[in-house]
């Protein structure tokens, strides 16, 4: 699966250059592994209100499947999405494009409240997911959280 490849060669440095998208990743305090990681940018023009906001790549770890980390780092990133809406004046529309075989990703954003809007015209083999959100002015999602690892025997 080529998202799980990605996210196996990603590295922090990676993480630190100044350029678009915006990157976010979870990981733990002192660890270099990244359990989940998300590519997102604005895509009009930065002055204009008339774009949308979308979502490149979105992965988790297969090793911790059970933890909901793609549902926890979603609701972060549309979280920093409706905040920097609202300060900025933007539509907060969101897309997303997803492979209509992707059960998981299908569940995951319409979990979150997408809904499919059909084939992507530009690539048939996928089909646009979208999503309104409601823009706020400071960010309401917990970005701290306890996830049990299994200890190793």
């Amino acid at each position: 699966m080529e998202p799980q490849r990605h996210i196996l060669d990603l590295k922090h440095k990676d993480f630190r250059k100044n350029d678009a998208p915006t990157r976010t990743i979870l990981v733990t305090p002192g660890n270099t592994e990244i359990f989940a990681y998300c590519e997102y940018g604005y895509t009009g023009v930065e002055e204009s209100s008339s774009g949308a906001y979308a979502i490149s790549w979105i992965a988790r770890s297969v090793k911790y499947d059970q933890y909901r980390l793609g549902d926890q780092l979603l609701g972060i990133v549309l979280d920093d999405i409706a905040v920097d809406a609202f300060h900025r004046g933007r539509t907060p529309l969101v897309v997303t494009q997803i492979d209509p075989r992707n059960t998981s990703s299908i569940h995951l954003f319409a979990g979150r409240g997408f809904h499919d809007d059909g084939i992507d015209p530009d690539d048939s083999g996928f089909h646009i997911w979208s999503s309104a959100l409601e823009p706020h002015d400071s960010i309401q999602v917990n970005r701290q959280f306890v996830i049990e690892l299994p200890t190793s025997r």
